[in-house]
This record gives structure tokens, sequence and C-alpha cells, in this order.
């Protein structure tokens, strides 16, 4: 008689979702090409402590295909030209740069000539267990460009699918 391993598996056990949340803004802090790792400090979800608040990683429990959405509030973008500013959002795997996605973002005028804008990611990667995943994010424009990372609009959540 054949098994359904399928009805044995363990829900609970392979659970791998979380949601969190940036509380506070950190001011100044992007700019010129830097990639950050950004932690997120508040988890609201945070099945089987995939996700570490302290340092901003996830951690994948089992083998599978995981789905990872990221939101950055960016905000007193000081700009030399709004115009051509690119922000990206940078999932980085591993602690590896060698091992990176990127999704990125020109900003439109209207928005970046209000000095503040939320940029987004989704992202669906293959992970093995033990894997790490962080999101890093950067501005790219002319001259000296640095900007805040808003509290509260800034999240990053993830789930296993299979």
């Amino acid at each position: 008689m054949a098994t359904n391993n399928a009805i044995n598996y363990d829900i609970s056990a392979n659970a791998a979702t979380f949601s969190a949340y940036r509380s506070t803004t950190s001011v100044g802090v992007i700019g010129n090409g830097s990639i950050p790792v950004i932690p997120f400090d508040v988890a609201t979800i945070n099945e089987n402590s995939v996700y570490n608040t302290g340092t901003g990683y996830f951690t994948a429990p089992v083998y599978g295909y995981y789905f990872f959405r990221c939101s950055i509030g960016f905000g007193n973008l000081t700009i030399a030209a709004p115009q051509s500013v690119t922000g990206q959002i940078t999932l980085t795997f591993n602690g590896s740069s060698s091992n990176q996605r990127n999704r990125a973002y020109n900003q439109p005028n209207s928005i970046a000539s209000s000095n503040t804008c939320i940029i987004e990611g989704v992202f669906i990667e293959q992970l093995s267990p033990g894997d790490t995943v962080s999101v890093g994010v950067t501005l790219i424009g002319e001259g000296g460009n640095f900007s805040d990372i808003l509290a509260d609009v800034t999240t990053f959540s993830g789930y296993l699918i299979f």
C-alpha cells in the first residue's frame, strides 16, 4: 500500500512565516550607492523564530521555495537632481555580496521632489535549510544623495510556498 507523505507533513514544524517592520526612522543612512542591511526590529508574526529582529536576517528552516516582499520608505531626500535618482532593494543570501537579487526603481519627479517615496520589491527564491536572507537598499543618483529610512512603512515579510 502506498503512503501519501503529504498527509503526514507536519506544517507547524516547518512553518516559516514572518512579518516585520522598522519601528524607528534611521536618519541620513542611505546614499551614494551604499547598501546597508536593514534590521526590521519588530516582528508581528515570526513562526518558528525564522526572522531575527536584531540582525535583520531570515533563516530558512527547510528546503523549498520562499516568497519575500519588502517595502522601503525614504524620507528627507537631499538630492541635487531628483529626476535622476534610482532606488534599489537588494536581497542578499548567506551574507555574500556575490549572491544578491536586485529590484531597481527610477524615482518619478513628483515623488522625488516631495522628498519622500516608497519602493517595493517581490522575490521568489529557492533556499536550503540554514540559508539566510537580508534586505539592503541604496539610492543612486547625482551629487551627495542621502535619505532617511522611514519607520512603520519600511517592512519585510515572507513565507514558505512549498
